[in-house]
């Protein structure tokens, strides 16, 4: 585990420990495991989790004192049940959210083990309150048992009666977003369709994001802005020198603005940057809901068609990282030279964080309660 990874561990632990100061070290050992591999051992199918969510909030009264999210590390956190009921969110989205969020979580079980090792070193540092013989003691117990699932203490049962769910991974990030489109939804008049929209910087996990609320709205088209890259006679230096100018707003607004909040299917043609032309249509289902993805999905030209916005930020570092990963070192240069540098103009100049109903810090562990 590197500095910045043992840091961030001990900052997460410490701060839960300070809130429940009745934790052991197997809470310890829970929160590092829901953290490297969320709830895939409790989901089941959608219906069972919503079966036991049902169960189990019955005997449960909604708290608004308490925090509807709890960040336990990585970008994963735990909702708070009574919470959730306090603000009313429906338990059959609830479900079926946990359960793909689950499906989707990644299974990190090399930082698990790293985590195990750190947790004697943290306590023999001061970091964690509890005697570092003690804590390896109990680690090396759970090893032998083969790194099972566990359940809290009976210390935390008692003091804190925990009821909630964990969410792991990068759709954690979603929950708030995608619980206002369900409302958006429920809210809105039969024969009407709801239009999210997600912009954001290179890299920062919009196409990731669109994919999964599609999945999760039960397969919501998706119009990509990706398809209105620049045709070759609009390449020119006073375009390209415009904020959010890499983008041929303009045909957007004729080609899918008319139709967004139409229910009707439609669809509109996509232009091939590969061959410097047009290919074939895409196809917009007729559907309740329909989701904008990509960079420039904001632009003042378009942004006031919209239900509901997100912009998608990243730190500078992470983005590149994560453009080298994806795309290889010829293309990262394009993109620092190129497309980044257009994007943050554009943000820069257009505000577009101030106007995104949500943003979504999307770097490598970042909480899902830091997106309002």
């Amino acid at each position: 585990m590197n500095q910045a990874a043992y840091q961030d561990l001990s900052r997460v632990l410490s701060t839960h420990l300070k809130q429940h100061p009745k934790a052991q070290p197997i809470d310890c050992i829970k929160l590092c495991y829901q953290r490297a591999f969320g709830a895939a051992h409790f989901c089941g199918t959608p219906k069972q989790a919503l079966d036991a969510l049902t169960h189990e909030c019955a005997a449960l009264s909604g708290d608004e004192n308490e925090p509807l999210l709890t960040e336990i590390g990585g970008g994963a956190v735990r909702v708070s049940l009574r919470a959730a009921l306090a603000k009313q969110i429906p338990l059959a989205f609830f479900a079926q959210f946990f359960c793909l969020c689950a499906a989707h979580a990644p299974k990190n079980e090399a930082w698990f083990s790293e985590a195990l090792d750190a947790l004697e070193p943290l306590c023999a540092q001061g970091a964690l309150p509890f005697e570092p013989q003690n804590m390896r003691t109990v680690c090396e117990a759970y090893r032998t048992k083969g790194c099972p699932p566990i359940s809290h203490s009976e210390e935390y049962r008692a003091a804190y009666a925990p009821h909630y769910r964990v969410l792991a991974g990068h759709a954690a990030r979603l929950f708030q977003f995608a619980l206002a489109i369900a409302q958006k939804l429920e809210d809105s008049p039969e024969g009407t369709r709801i239009v999210a929209a997600l912009d954001g910087f290179a890299g920062a996990g919009k196409s990731t994001a669109a994919a999964f609320l599609s999945e999760l709205f039960g397969g919501a088209p998706v119009a990509a802005m990706d398809d209105f890259f620049l045709p070759a006679d609009l390449r020119t230096p006073e375009r390209f020198a415009q904020p959010g100018g890499n983008v041929h707003y303009e045909r957007f607004a004729e080609e899918v603005s008319p139709l967004l909040h139409s229910t009707k299917a439609f669809s509109y043609r996509r232009f091939d940057c590969s061959r410097m032309d047009y290919g074939a249509p895409r196809e917009i289902a007729s559907f309740p809901l329909v989701i904008v993805e990509g960079s420039y999905a904001l632009h003042p030209f378009l942004r006031a068609q919209y239900d509901l916005t997100a912009f998608f930020d990243i730190e500078p570092d992470e983005q590149q990282h994560r453009i080298l990963q994806r795309s290889g070192e010829a293309m990262l240069r394009r993109f620092v030279a190129e497309w980044i540098p257009m994007e943050r103009a554009y943000e820069a100049a257009f505000r577009v964080k101030r106007h995104a109903d949500f943003v979504l810090c999307t770097d490598e562990g970042a909480a899902a309660l830091d997106t309002e």
